[in-house]
């Protein structure tokens, strides 16, 4: 994400209102470079949830870089080895998608003979009161936010036209003379910023952490949870954690307990007693 974003204030640094210089590398301005038009900063990437969250903090949720961007997080793994891919069948757009997809590539290879001026879209009446509401749920949500809160809510509703406007280039195509914004667009907007909601609220919550020491906590909080009979010996909690160091298991051990997330136990035993801890919630 560091790396992301170094990227993107490269290029934006020097950027123009209508033009971009290609060489992002570069320190300044060339007279030698082409200029880019409409420029805008597009980035995919894939990765694994846990390396995601981890490499994620509170301050990147505060200064608006991952309020920019749309994150998804799938249910389930996909096959990884032969033998999970026997079988599996792999889904197929449908031929009218593609044939869309196919008219905004042709759209773009024009680009080449002459940058066509920018068109508007139209917004149908119904479309512009469900994107009117998402912005006014969005600003309701900022008073006694965080500053995070604040942050993601602020971009809410800019994305949603964005999601609006790709749902209708998905569903009509490259046709100037029939592309519009219509409720549907709207509505699955609508549902897309209501997703990203929710994983954000679960993020913050859940998976982010505003310190290595709370980091320790939640990865215990996580382990708790596939847990049988929730309690675990010392030597365990040592087998689980044993990329930490002596001092990191021990204090993050006490911290469990200071917080009341678990307990220490001692059980009777026919040759000796055995301490044990619980977890509480």
């Amino acid at each position: 994400l560091k790396a992301l974003t170094e990227a993107m204030l490269r290029a934006f640094s020097l950027s123009c209102y209508d033009k971009v210089v290609v060489d992002v590398g570069a320190t300044n301005h060339k007279d030698e470079s082409e200029p880019m038009a409409y420029p805008a900063f597009t980035f995919y990437g894939t990765s694994t949830f846990t390396d995601f969250v981890e490499s994620m903090t509170e301050k990147q949720l505060a200064n608006g870089f991952s309020a920019r961007g749309t994150f998804f997080a799938g249910d389930s793994d996909p096959p990884c080895n032969y033998r999970e891919y026997d079988g599996y069948i792999a889904p197929i757009p449908p031929e009218s998608l593609v044939k869309r997809c196919r008219d905004w590539l042709n759209f773009r290879a024009t680009f080449a003979i002459e940058i066509p001026d920018a068109f508007d879209v139209p917004i149908d009446a119904d479309a512009n009161c469900a994107l009117r509401k998402i912005q006014e749920e969005a600003e309701a949500a900022q008073v006694g936010a965080s500053e995070a809160e604040r942050t993601f809510f602020a971009r809410i509703a800019e994305k949603a036209k964005k999601y609006a406007l790709l749902f209708a280039a998905s569903k009509y195509g490259a046709d100037e003379s029939v592309l519009r914004i219509d409720l549907e667009c709207a509505q699955n907007a609508a549902d897309l910023c209501d997703y990203e909601t929710s994983f954000f609220r679960h993020l913050l919550e859940n998976e982010i952490a505003t310190s290595k020491a709370e980091s320790h906590v939640l990865k215990a909080k996580k382990w708790f949870k596939d847990i049988e009979n929730k309690q675990f010996t010392k030597s365990e909690f040592t087998r689980k954690f044993q990329r930490l160091s002596t001092t990191e298991r021990r204090d993050l051990i006490q911290t469990l307990q200071d917080l009341g997330i678990v307990e220490r136990v001692v059980v009777k035993a026919d040759r000796a007693n055995k301490t044990v801890f619980c977890v509480t919630e």
